[in-house]
């Protein structure tokens, strides 16, 4: 089983926080409680990933499926939610900051299961003594969208 479509990038995470935002115009309000120590939150058109650590940059990969994907064996940790992309597609952007990868069409507008899958959060946790070091690539998220079927 592979992924319809993917997009990837590098993205410098703002106060731990990356974004994957709807290709609609954004202005939910919405404000998740960091404090509940989630990886993934989620509303109308926006997903907040919570990374490891702001000095790194993390691999972020937006995947599409028809079902839902075969579950990673290789990921530290996994989160599933459900968003609404009200115009079907999806981009990775820095906390209020640009576009920083391609627009991935996850398909027509409406609800969407989503699970995020993510590794080298301890890898970067013990590069990041070395202060000299910026670790590129190694914490890896995978947000992968498919159709909640209703």
């Amino acid at each position: 089983m592979t992924p319809l479509a993917e997009v990837e990038c590098l993205v410098s995470p703002e106060r731990r926080l990356i974004l994957v935002c709807g290709d609609a115009p954004q202005d939910t309000g919405f404000v998740p409680d960091f404090g509940t120590g989630r990886l993934c939150y989620s509303d109308r058109d926006v997903l907040y990933l919570v990374s490891v650590s702001d000095y790194h940059d993390a691999s972020v990969t937006l995947q599409t499926w028809d079902a839902e994907p075969p579950p990673d064996p290789a990921a530290e940790h996994s989160e599933a939610v459900e968003v609404e992309l009200s115009r079907g597609g999806a981009f990775v952007s820095a906390l209020l900051g640009p576009r920083v990868s391609p627009v991935l069409r996850v398909g027509p507008p409406g609800r969407y299961h989503v699970r995020v899958d993510v590794t080298g959060r301890e890898a970067v946790r013990l590069r990041l003594v070395d202060l000299d070091d910026r670790p590129s690539g190694v914490e890896r998220f995978v947000v992968a969208f498919w159709p909640t079927g209703g």
